[in-house]
Protein backbone atom coordinates (compact mmCIF):
# COMPACT_ATOMS: atom_id res chain seq x y z
CA UNK A 1 0.00 0.00 0.00
CA UNK A 2 2.59 2.50 0.88
CA UNK A 3 4.51 1.40 -2.34
CA UNK A 4 1.43 2.32 -4.34
CA UNK A 5 1.11 5.87 -2.34
CA UNK A 6 4.74 6.47 -3.55
CA UNK A 7 4.46 5.73 -6.91
CA UNK A 8 1.42 7.98 -7.34
CA UNK A 9 2.83 10.85 -5.32
CA UNK A 10 5.91 10.73 -7.53
CA UNK A 11 3.85 10.17 -10.68
CA UNK A 12 1.85 13.31 -9.31
CA UNK A 13 4.91 15.40 -9.03
CA UNK A 14 6.33 14.21 -12.17
CA UNK A 15 3.18 15.39 -14.03
CA UNK A 16 2.87 18.56 -12.58
CA UNK A 17 6.49 19.32 -13.39
CA UNK A 18 6.11 18.02 -16.88
CA UNK A 19 2.71 20.48 -17.31
CA UNK A 20 4.33 23.10 -15.49
CA UNK A 21 7.29 22.81 -17.89
CA UNK A 22 5.11 22.25 -20.95
CA UNK A 23 2.77 25.77 -19.61
CA UNK A 24 6.15 27.51 -19.67
CA UNK A 25 7.40 26.16 -22.83
CA UNK A 26 4.36 27.61 -24.56
CA UNK A 27 4.39 30.74 -22.68
CA UNK A 28 7.93 31.40 -23.96
CA UNK A 29 7.00 30.42 -27.61
CA UNK A 30 3.92 32.39 -27.82
CA UNK A 31 5.54 35.58 -26.20
CA UNK A 32 8.53 35.19 -28.59
CA UNK A 33 6.14 34.69 -31.70
CA UNK A 34 4.93 37.79 -30.89
CA UNK A 35 8.22 39.52 -29.98
CA UNK A 36 9.10 38.20 -33.82
CA UNK A 37 11.79 36.37 -32.63
CA UNK A 38 10.76 32.79 -34.25
CA UNK A 39 14.37 31.72 -34.41
CA UNK A 40 15.02 33.12 -30.96
CA UNK A 41 12.55 31.12 -29.79
CA UNK A 42 14.00 27.64 -30.57
CA UNK A 43 17.09 28.71 -28.63
CA UNK A 44 14.76 29.61 -25.43
CA UNK A 45 13.12 26.41 -25.77
CA UNK A 46 16.61 24.17 -26.21
CA UNK A 47 17.71 26.85 -23.06
CA UNK A 48 14.67 25.96 -21.31
CA UNK A 49 14.68 22.31 -21.54
CA UNK A 50 18.23 22.51 -20.63
CA UNK A 51 17.59 24.27 -17.59
CA UNK A 52 14.97 21.99 -16.36
CA UNK A 53 16.80 18.65 -16.99
CA UNK A 54 19.75 20.12 -15.25
CA UNK A 55 21.50 19.84 -18.52
CA UNK A 56 24.89 21.57 -19.00
CA UNK A 57 24.27 24.90 -21.57
CA UNK A 58 27.13 23.33 -24.01
CA UNK A 59 24.66 20.82 -25.05
CA UNK A 60 22.36 23.16 -26.36
CA UNK A 61 25.00 25.87 -27.50
CA UNK A 62 23.79 27.60 -31.11
CA UNK A 63 27.50 25.90 -32.17
CA UNK A 64 26.05 22.35 -32.18
CA UNK A 65 23.27 23.55 -34.29
CA UNK A 66 24.00 24.27 -38.29
CA UNK A 67 20.40 25.61 -38.81
CA UNK A 68 20.72 27.94 -36.15
CA UNK A 69 24.10 29.09 -36.47
CA UNK A 70 23.52 30.03 -40.22
CA UNK A 71 20.50 31.90 -39.29
CA UNK A 72 22.24 34.00 -36.37
CA UNK A 73 25.47 34.70 -38.70
CA UNK A 74 22.94 36.86 -40.69
CA UNK A 75 21.69 38.46 -37.78
CA UNK A 76 23.23 41.79 -36.65
CA UNK A 77 25.38 42.14 -33.20
CA UNK A 78 22.67 44.71 -32.13
CA UNK A 79 19.64 42.91 -32.98
CA UNK A 80 21.28 39.20 -31.19
CA UNK A 81 21.32 41.31 -28.18
CA UNK A 82 17.51 43.08 -28.38
CA UNK A 83 16.68 39.17 -29.02
CA UNK A 84 18.54 37.92 -25.96
CA UNK A 85 17.19 40.50 -23.59
CA UNK A 86 13.46 39.88 -24.65
CA UNK A 87 14.23 35.79 -24.02
CA UNK A 88 15.86 36.69 -20.58
CA UNK A 89 12.97 38.47 -19.11
CA UNK A 90 10.80 35.98 -20.47
CA UNK A 91 12.78 33.53 -18.78
CA UNK A 92 13.41 35.66 -15.48
CA UNK A 93 9.85 35.40 -15.19
CA UNK A 94 9.94 31.52 -15.12
CA UNK A 95 12.56 31.72 -12.47
CA UNK A 96 10.32 34.20 -9.75
CA UNK A 97 7.62 31.43 -10.26
CA UNK A 98 10.26 29.03 -9.42
CA UNK A 99 9.50 26.78 -12.38
CA UNK A 100 13.06 26.88 -13.21
CA UNK A 101 15.97 27.22 -11.00
CA UNK A 102 17.74 29.77 -13.13
CA UNK A 103 17.27 31.95 -16.61
CA UNK A 104 20.15 30.24 -18.88
CA UNK A 105 20.28 33.07 -20.78
CA UNK A 106 22.42 35.63 -18.07
CA UNK A 107 25.75 32.83 -18.60
CA UNK A 108 25.93 33.50 -22.42
CA UNK A 109 28.02 35.65 -23.76
CA UNK A 110 26.82 38.30 -25.63
CA UNK A 111 28.18 39.73 -29.21
CA UNK A 112 29.43 43.53 -28.03
CA UNK A 113 27.50 46.08 -29.49
CA UNK A 114 28.12 47.60 -32.78
CA UNK A 115 28.59 51.29 -33.58
CA UNK A 116 27.50 52.10 -37.21
CA UNK A 117 30.16 53.96 -38.62
CA UNK A 118 28.99 55.32 -42.12
CA UNK A 119 27.48 58.53 -42.79
CA UNK A 120 24.84 59.11 -39.94
CA UNK A 121 22.60 61.39 -42.34
CA UNK A 122 22.23 63.56 -45.41
CA UNK A 123 22.82 67.33 -45.72
CA UNK A 124 20.13 69.47 -47.15
CA UNK A 125 21.93 69.11 -50.23
CA UNK A 126 22.24 65.41 -50.19
CA UNK A 127 18.87 65.14 -49.38
CA UNK A 128 17.28 66.65 -52.54
CA UNK A 129 20.14 65.04 -54.53
CA UNK A 130 18.58 61.71 -53.59
CA UNK A 131 14.55 62.75 -53.99
CA UNK A 132 15.91 63.55 -57.88
CA UNK A 133 17.72 60.59 -58.12
CA UNK A 134 14.77 58.90 -56.59
CA UNK A 135 12.08 59.77 -59.67
CA UNK A 136 10.62 56.31 -61.35
CA UNK A 137 12.41 54.53 -58.72
CA UNK A 138 10.39 51.80 -56.97
CA UNK A 139 10.84 53.53 -53.74
CA UNK A 140 10.37 57.16 -55.15
CA UNK A 141 6.88 57.27 -52.35
CA UNK A 142 8.91 55.44 -49.61
CA UNK A 143 11.28 57.77 -49.85
CA UNK A 144 9.66 60.87 -50.26
CA UNK A 145 7.55 60.21 -47.38
CA UNK A 146 10.69 58.99 -45.20
CA UNK A 147 12.35 61.80 -45.49
CA UNK A 148 9.39 64.50 -45.73
CA UNK A 149 7.94 63.19 -42.32
CA UNK A 150 10.62 61.21 -40.54
CA UNK A 151 9.05 57.99 -40.89
CA UNK A 152 10.29 54.77 -39.57
CA UNK A 153 10.28 52.46 -42.24
CA UNK A 154 7.49 50.26 -40.27
CA UNK A 155 4.86 53.50 -40.48
CA UNK A 156 5.43 54.46 -43.91
CA UNK A 157 5.23 51.00 -45.18
CA UNK A 158 1.91 50.34 -42.80
CA UNK A 159 0.30 53.65 -44.58
CA UNK A 160 -2.99 52.92 -45.61
CA UNK A 161 -5.24 55.16 -48.38
CA UNK A 162 -7.53 54.69 -46.36
CA UNK A 163 -5.90 56.17 -43.39
CA UNK A 164 -5.31 59.80 -45.51
CA UNK A 165 -8.17 62.03 -45.63
CA UNK A 166 -7.57 64.23 -48.58
CA UNK A 167 -10.50 66.48 -47.55
CA UNK A 168 -9.29 67.85 -44.26
CA UNK A 169 -5.40 66.71 -45.51
CA UNK A 170 -4.45 64.45 -42.72
CA UNK A 171 -2.53 60.86 -42.44
CA UNK A 172 -2.94 58.85 -39.44
CA UNK A 173 0.06 57.18 -38.52
CA UNK A 174 -1.51 54.19 -36.80
CA UNK A 175 -0.32 50.85 -38.85
CA UNK A 176 2.87 49.06 -38.81
CA UNK A 177 4.37 46.50 -41.25
CA UNK A 178 7.42 44.94 -39.54
CA UNK A 179 9.92 42.53 -40.97
CA UNK A 180 10.25 39.39 -39.10
CA UNK A 181 13.08 36.26 -39.58
CA UNK A 182 11.16 34.89 -42.99
CA UNK A 183 7.76 36.48 -41.65
CA UNK A 184 6.12 39.93 -42.01
CA UNK A 185 3.94 41.36 -39.27
CA UNK A 186 0.94 44.07 -40.07
CA UNK A 187 0.03 45.31 -36.56
CA UNK A 188 -2.77 48.62 -35.67
CA UNK A 189 -0.29 49.65 -33.88
CA UNK A 190 3.34 51.79 -33.59
CA UNK A 191 6.48 51.51 -31.53
CA UNK A 192 5.16 53.96 -28.71
CA UNK A 193 1.94 55.57 -28.05
CA UNK A 194 3.51 59.38 -29.66
CA UNK A 195 4.09 57.77 -32.76
CA UNK A 196 0.49 57.02 -33.16
CA UNK A 197 -0.58 60.50 -34.29
CA UNK A 198 -2.52 62.19 -37.19
CA UNK A 199 0.20 64.00 -39.40
CA UNK A 200 -1.14 67.41 -41.92
CA UNK A 201 -0.73 66.28 -45.78
CA UNK A 202 0.73 69.75 -47.76
CA UNK A 203 -0.54 70.40 -51.23
CA UNK A 204 2.92 68.75 -52.76
CA UNK A 205 2.51 65.65 -50.91
CA UNK A 206 -1.28 65.86 -51.78
CA UNK A 207 -0.08 66.16 -55.44
CA UNK A 208 2.17 63.52 -55.51
CA UNK A 209 -0.11 60.48 -53.61
CA UNK A 210 -2.51 61.20 -56.51
CA UNK A 211 -0.30 60.86 -59.03
CA UNK A 212 0.88 57.61 -57.23
CA UNK A 213 -3.08 56.60 -56.73
CA UNK A 214 -3.60 56.69 -60.74
CA UNK A 215 -0.57 54.74 -61.25
CA UNK A 216 -1.94 52.14 -59.42
CA UNK A 217 -4.74 52.09 -60.95
CA UNK A 218 -3.11 51.86 -64.30
CA UNK A 219 -0.98 49.13 -63.18
CA UNK A 220 -4.40 47.26 -62.12
CA UNK A 221 -5.80 47.78 -65.26
CA UNK A 222 -3.14 46.33 -66.82
CA UNK A 223 -3.11 43.18 -64.89
CA UNK A 224 -7.03 43.28 -63.52
CA UNK A 225 -6.58 38.87 -62.82
CA UNK A 226 -3.01 39.11 -60.83
CA UNK A 227 -2.93 42.67 -59.17
CA UNK A 228 -3.71 42.35 -55.42
CA UNK A 229 -4.94 45.41 -54.00
CA UNK A 230 -4.55 45.05 -50.33
CA UNK A 231 -5.12 49.62 -49.82
CA UNK A 232 -1.70 50.46 -49.01
CA UNK A 233 -0.04 53.12 -50.33
CA UNK A 234 3.61 51.99 -50.54
CA UNK A 235 3.30 48.80 -53.45
CA UNK A 236 4.82 46.69 -56.08
CA UNK A 237 3.56 46.93 -59.81
CA UNK A 238 1.26 43.90 -59.08
CA UNK A 239 -0.42 45.72 -55.86
CA UNK A 240 1.28 43.58 -53.53
CA UNK A 241 2.83 45.51 -50.35
CA UNK A 242 6.49 46.69 -50.69
CA UNK A 243 8.12 43.85 -48.28
CA UNK A 244 10.61 45.82 -45.90
CA UNK A 245 13.62 44.00 -46.83
CA UNK A 246 13.20 44.89 -50.02
CA UNK A 247 13.19 48.46 -49.12
CA UNK A 248 16.67 48.12 -47.01
CA UNK A 249 18.36 46.21 -49.48
CA UNK A 250 16.87 48.49 -53.16
CA UNK A 251 17.93 51.13 -50.88
CA UNK A 252 21.34 50.71 -50.86
CA UNK A 253 21.73 49.65 -54.87
CA UNK A 254 19.79 53.24 -55.42
CA UNK A 255 22.77 55.16 -53.60
CA UNK A 256 25.23 53.40 -55.29
CA UNK A 257 23.81 53.64 -58.12
CA UNK A 258 24.43 57.88 -57.80
CA UNK A 259 27.47 57.29 -55.86
CA UNK A 260 25.50 58.77 -52.88
CA UNK A 261 27.51 57.49 -49.28
CA UNK A 262 26.19 54.66 -47.98
CA UNK A 263 23.34 55.34 -45.47
CA UNK A 264 21.31 53.11 -43.39
CA UNK A 265 17.32 53.32 -44.42
CA UNK A 266 16.75 54.57 -40.88
CA UNK A 267 19.05 57.03 -41.38
CA UNK A 268 16.54 58.88 -43.79
CA UNK A 269 14.95 59.65 -40.56
CA UNK A 270 18.09 61.24 -38.63
CA UNK A 271 18.66 63.26 -42.37
CA UNK A 272 14.93 64.71 -41.74
CA UNK A 273 15.63 65.87 -37.94
CA UNK A 274 18.90 67.53 -39.95
CA UNK A 275 16.93 69.22 -42.76
CA UNK A 276 14.80 70.60 -40.18
CA UNK A 277 17.38 72.07 -37.92
CA UNK A 278 18.52 73.68 -41.17
CA UNK A 279 15.41 75.02 -41.93
CA UNK A 280 15.47 76.99 -38.43
CA UNK A 281 13.48 74.40 -36.20
CA UNK A 282 14.29 73.80 -32.67
CA UNK A 283 14.59 70.59 -30.73
CA UNK A 284 10.83 70.93 -29.57
CA UNK A 285 9.57 71.44 -32.76
CA UNK A 286 11.93 68.61 -34.38
CA UNK A 287 10.55 66.52 -31.28
CA UNK A 288 6.97 66.83 -32.35
CA UNK A 289 8.14 66.38 -35.90
CA UNK A 290 9.68 63.02 -35.32
CA UNK A 291 7.08 62.11 -32.64
CA UNK A 292 9.51 61.17 -29.87
CA UNK A 293 8.27 60.24 -26.96
CA UNK A 294 11.01 61.40 -24.72
CA UNK A 295 13.05 65.10 -25.95
CA UNK A 296 16.65 63.13 -24.79
CA UNK A 297 16.29 60.78 -27.56
CA UNK A 298 15.76 64.00 -30.10
CA UNK A 299 18.92 65.70 -28.49
CA UNK A 300 20.99 62.68 -29.01
CA UNK A 301 20.30 63.02 -32.63
CA UNK A 302 20.63 66.78 -32.61
CA UNK A 303 23.79 66.91 -31.12
CA UNK A 304 25.18 64.32 -33.72
CA UNK A 305 23.83 66.51 -36.48
CA UNK A 306 25.38 69.80 -35.05
CA UNK A 307 28.88 69.22 -37.41
CA UNK A 308 27.93 72.78 -39.15
CA UNK A 309 27.94 74.61 -35.82
CA UNK A 310 31.11 73.12 -34.95
CA UNK A 311 32.60 73.87 -38.06
CA UNK A 312 31.32 77.54 -37.60
CA UNK A 313 33.13 77.28 -34.13
CA UNK A 314 36.68 75.57 -35.37
CA UNK A 315 37.03 78.51 -38.08
CA UNK A 316 36.29 81.19 -35.70
CA UNK A 317 38.88 79.81 -33.26
CA UNK A 318 41.09 79.54 -36.00
CA UNK A 319 41.62 82.82 -37.20
CA UNK A 320 41.48 83.82 -33.42
CA UNK A 321 44.48 81.59 -32.95
CA UNK A 322 46.38 82.17 -36.10
CA UNK A 323 48.63 84.78 -34.48
CA UNK A 324 50.07 82.01 -32.61
CA UNK A 325 51.20 80.17 -35.53
CA UNK A 326 54.40 81.37 -35.72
Amino acid sequence: MVSLLLVLLLFGLLTVALVSAVLLLLLTLLLLELLLLPVFALLALLTVVAALLSLPLAAVAPESHPTIRKIMKSVSANTTRKHLANISKCLDSAVRQNVIAFNPVKRVDQPKKQKFTGVKYYNERQIEQLLNCSKNDPLEIVVLLTVFYGLRRSEVLGIKWSAIDFENMTIAINHTVVQGYKTEYRKDSTKNDSSNVVIPLTKMIVSRLKQWQEQQRRHQSLQPNDYIDEGYVCTQVDGRLIKASYVSKHFKLLLAKHDMPNIRFHDLRHSSAGYLKHLGFDLKDIQIWLRHGDISTTANIYLNLDIESRRAIAVNLDKRFQKFNS
